[in-house]
């Protein structure tokens, strides 16, 4: 068989999955290329189509409590990156300790930033992050309506996030032990600000519990999706002042 012509358009390509409805990363699917597809002739003088030859990998990410990466492994559980950030999430050393990368890299950062190597920032949707500096290196697309300081990321970069480079908050728990029996359901109701949905819990009897990622609460909804108040997460009280509001309703 004698080799006539080689196509080769692309290396590689990832797939990244994330929970629903927000950018906490949960898995990256890997494919390069091996040997890239050719024509070439048979021992009967046809031409032969030789297909592309690929290898696949999965990765699964470990992600702190603000769904930052802070270790991939492979489907065998061994870890292939490893990193340790400074507080506005530059990256201090990655890989870390005796990892052996295995040419495995990862470039994503806070909730929704992929960093971009040549430049040392962080592509953040609506603008470029600087995590050298924690703060943007551009206005707040939305003015003022994202706070009064518009290169600002967020005011603790430990408790709050700012996916979009839009509107800063709070993210959602894995769980709430103020409401111990409460299950995670599927998100339905838009973050306000717009682009990821509110995460859902639902209780026994019924009732909704979503996510107030901006004063980082939980507000209550009975079955037919109509409010029942404010309650903190971590006791189950109703949060003072924060009634019920008759006008104020969900998709159950």
């Amino acid at each position: 068989m004698h080799t006539l012509e080689r196509h080769h358009e692309w290396q590689a390509a990832s797939l990244y999955l994330h929970e629903q409805g927000a950018f906490v990363p949960l898995a990256r699917l890997d494919e390069k290329l091996v040997e890239p597809a050719f024509l070439a002739t048979g021992t009967d003088g046809r031409f032969v189509q030789v297909a592309a030859k690929t290898r696949h990998a999965t990765y699964f990410y470990q992600n702190d409590h603000l769904g930052t990466p802070q270790e991939m492994v492979d489907e065998s559980g061994k870890v292939v990156w490893l990193a340790r950030y400074k507080a506005w999430r530059g990256v201090k050393r990655a890989p870390y300790g005796n990892v052996d990368p295995v040419g495995v890299d990862n470039r994503i950062r806070f909730q929704g930033q992929y960093h971009d190597e040549e430049t040392g920032l962080a592509y953040n949707r609506h603008r470029y992050y600087d995590p050298q500096n924690g703060r943007f290196i551009s206005k707040d697309p939305i003015g003022l309506a994202g706070g009064v300081n518009v290169y600002a990321y967020a005011p603790n970069p430990v408790g709050w996030i700012d996916p979009l480079g839009l509107n800063k908050y709070i993210p959602a728990p894995a769980s709430l032990p103020g409401f111990p029996d409460a299950v995670v359901t599927k998100r339905k109701t838009p973050v306000q600000g717009g682009g990821m949905l509110r995460k859902r819990w639902r209780l026994p009897d019924g009732c909704i519990c979503e996510w107030d990622s901006q004063h980082g609460e939980v507000e209550k909804y009975n079955k037919r999706g109509r409010h029942l108040g404010a309650f903190d997460p971590n006791t189950g009280d109703s949060i003072f002042g924060k009634v019920a509001d008759s006008t104020r309703r969900i998709e159950p």
